[in-house]
């Protein structure tokens, strides 16, 4: 009795050890998609910004985000980017040694630093959406434009969801409030950023 237990249990030692995880659950897996999708137009967007712009795609973000605001602090495009405050200081740094950002006392508080595009960081925001934009569309080429929309939809209303609670609220009265969509108010952005490039 004693022996088949420990055969059983060396069995079931075994069976363990041989086991894989369940690669096709896995790979049809929403989220693990999406990170697949990012990554590819992450890696492609990227290819194109060095080669057009001498930027990376991280470099291009943070001058994008901070146009849109006009201006911002560090811990603004922290959140924006998703980075932590250490990369951004580091990526802020090359930026600013590059010419492409300055540094500038708050209007409303003068002991606060707020981050702002130069005329060249301004010309690479601008040409930023355009790229991404193109790279994009090259994905979709196999997407008529119904199914675009539907796709944009989609990613709009799971990007809600995923917010937080306590700010949920929020940001659903705030979408309905809003009657553009996000490729308007992308495009809107872009806009304001050409006027400011214009205008310098």
């Amino acid at each position: 009795m004693g022996i088949k237990k420990g055969v059983d249990a060396t069995a079931s030692c075994d069976q363990k050890e041989r086991a894989f995880p369940d690669v096709t659950e896995l790979t049809r897996n929403v989220g693990f998609l999406l990170g697949r999708a990012r990554l590819s137009l992450s890696s492609r967007t990227n290819k194109r910004l060095m080669a057009n712009l001498g930027v990376s795609s991280a470099q291009a973000n943070v001058l994008f985000l901070i146009g849109t605001n006009r201006s911002a602090s560090m811990k603004a495009i922290a959140l924006g980017s998703g980075m932590d405050m250490a990369s951004t200081s580091r990526l802020v740094t090359v930026l600013e040694e590059r010419g492409l950002i300055t540094r500038v006392r708050s209007d409303s508080d003068r002991r606060v630093l707020e981050l702002q595009l130069t005329r060249s960081g301004r010309e690479v925001a601008v040409q930023f959406p355009k790229i991404l934009h193109e790279v994009v569309d090259s994905a979709l080429t196999t997407f008529a434009e119904d199914r675009k929309a539907a796709l944009r939809e989609m990613l709009e209303e799971m990007i809600v969801n995923c917010v937080d609670g306590r700010r949920e609220a929020h940001v659903v009265v705030a979408a309905k409030a809003n009657p553009l969509s996000s490729s308007e108010r992308w495009l809107h952005s872009l806009e304001s950023l050409t006027r400011q490039n214009e205008d310098k």
